[in-house]
This record gives C-alpha cells, structure tokens and sequence, in this order.
C-alpha cells in the first residue's frame, strides 16, 4: 500500500518476554500515561505467532462483558489459540481466551483502500474485576460545519520512529473531523473514516491498532492506520502524519446483531438450565412420595386393633 502503514503492530522478539524501557516516556507517542481505573474497559491484545517466541500487539474496548472492539488487521487470519486479551496493561499472566472474532464481511485485507477494518471479540469467559464498559456513540451531525470534537486516544504501542515499544499504556487528547476533507489526501472511503488533526506530533503509532477513539464519553470509532499526507517517508511522531479511525456510527447495526445473538443464546441456555433443574426438583419430590408408601413394615389396621380387643376380652371370660 502506497505511502500508509497499516498498523500492523510491532513484533517484539522474546523469548523471555521482557521489554527494554530505555527512554519510555509511553507508548502513543507524546502521550502520558493511562489510568486504569478511570479506563477499566480498555484492553492490551497479544498475537503470538506460530511457535509463540514473538508476539505482536493491539489495543482494544470492551463494550459488553464477552466483547471487545479492536481492528480487524490485528487478528485477521490468526488462530483463536494465538490471542491473549489482557484487562489493561499486559503481564503476561492473567489474561483471557478468546471463543470468537467477527470480521465485517466488505473487510479487505489486502485493499489500498481500507474498509471495514473493525473486529469483535468474543471472549470465553469475562474479567471478573471488570464492571464498567464503554458505550459505543456519535454521530455525523456533530462534525456538520467542520466541526471539530475533543476525543481521547488510548494504546500500548510504540512511543518514537525506532521502534521502542513498553506495557503501561498511554493517552492523548486529540482534536477529531469528520468528512470529505477531513483525511488530507487520502479520500478514498473517506465515509467510514475519523481522522485526527495535524501538526502537534501527537499520535497512535504501532501497537496502538484497535485502541479506542473516546468522546464525550462514548466510542466514537477504531484506531486503523496512518500515513503521511505529503506522501514521504511514514514516520511515528512525523509532522506530516495523520492517524485514521474507523467512525463506528455505521458499524452499529452489525455490531448490534452480533451482541443480540449471544444474548438471544444466553437466554436460551438459561431457561433450558431452568427447565432441567425443575424436571430434576419434580423427579427428587416423586421418589420422597415413593418413599413414604413403601417399606417392608405394614401399619396394622384400625379393624385389626378391633378384633384383637375382641379375642383379648373373649380369652378373659374363660
């Protein structure tokens, strides 16, 4: 792809996992650091690869206890086995699996021009410690005019252009447009597309792919790539960079489906558990009252009393 750098994250080479934090002042570049707990729904992603001594990574939301929302280029193509979802910062350690991903089907890989590049994962089981999620929100009217809205960027990728990479996590505020001219020379599918304003060295940069766009307090869109707007040489942090964010305002419907359906499942699997633990429960009260008439003792009869009484009294008179 000419002049764009799909942020296919960085692959970091380890076999024993540990990151150099020589000049890590954070990862999206000139970014502060994060607060997880004013952000617990966001999440690191790690790709292994195929004999899992390197790894890439993504940044994600969680919307809804199961899901979260990335970019599709971060696991397109890759095994359920080769992604750890961690709450945060990863450790390496207390991650989830992922059961699921769903890819949009007008996703292309290998297109120039990016489409679609959104992904949901599901999660097998949730993160217990998780309890606020992040509503998914926005709309084109708010951008009318050529409007400019105040959003936050959060990733775990890199913090300069050699490639440093480190854990913590880190933010930026940045100002965000919407329409036709909104993403300097780069119109193509400019529709789906949020893009960042320019000129403040402020910027996702790899490993920051699927990081949440935060405004007013909702998730306006996916981080997705950056290119370099006077078509020279790509370069995190460039002057001449412009981050591109997939605006989820068209994806809401497909991304509404897909929730409804495991809820829809959910239901399902809990009333056919109700209805199994209910034939269970009838089964245990059928075998008490079966209890209750059986036995091998017989309660003597109110007539036999009678005729005991008789014989007793008959045997005293002789």
């Amino acid at each position: 792809m000419k002049n764009i750098i799909i942020l296919l994250l960085s692959i970091i080479e380890a076999y024993s996992f540990e990151q150099n934090s020589t000049n890590h002042k954070g990862l999206i570049y000139n970014g502060v650091k994060y607060d997880p707990k004013e952000f617990p729904y966001v999440v690191s992603i790690l790709i292994y690869n195929e004999t899992r001594q390197s790894h890439d990574i993504c940044t994600g939301a969680l919307i809804r206890t199961y899901f979260v929302m990335t970019a599709a280029h971060c696991v397109f193509n890759k095994s359920l086995e080769a992604l750890e979802v961690y709450s945060g910062p990863y450790d390496y350690i207390k991650f989830q699996n992922v059961e699921k991903y769903y890819i949009p089907k007008n996703y292309d890989n290998d297109s120039p021009a990016v489409v679609a590049d959104i992904c949901l994962l599901q999660l097998k089981n949730p993160f217990p410690t998780v309890k606020k999620f992040i509503e998914i929100g926005g709309h084109p009217d708010e951008f009318a005019n050529d409007a400019a809205v105040k959003c936050t960027n959060i990733g775990f990728g890199g913090i300069d252009n050699k490639g440093n990479m480190g854990s913590e996590g880190l933010r930026m505020d940045t100002k965000v447009k919407y329409g036709e001219n909104a993403c300097k020379g780069y119109p193509a599918s400019w529709k789906e597309y949020l893009c960042s304003e320019t000129g403040t060295r402020k910027m996702a940069c790899e490993g920051d792919s699927g990081g949440p766009m935060i405004c007013n307090g909702k998730l306006y869109g996916v981080c997705s790539l950056y290119y370099n707007f006077k078509k020279g040489k790509n370069a995190c942090g460039g002057s001449n960079m412009q981050n591109v964010h997939i605006f989820l305002y068209f994806y809401q419907t497909w991304i509404n489906e897909i929730i409804d359906c495991k809820k829809d499942k959910d239901d399902k699997d809990d009333n056919n558990d109700k209805k199994t633990k209910d034939k269970k429960k009838k089964k245990k009260k059928k075998k008490k009252k079966k209890k209750k008439n059986s036995g091998n003792s017989v309660t003597p009869h109110l007539t036999m009393y009678t005729i005991l009484a008789i014989l007793f009294c008959y045997c005293i008179s002789y």
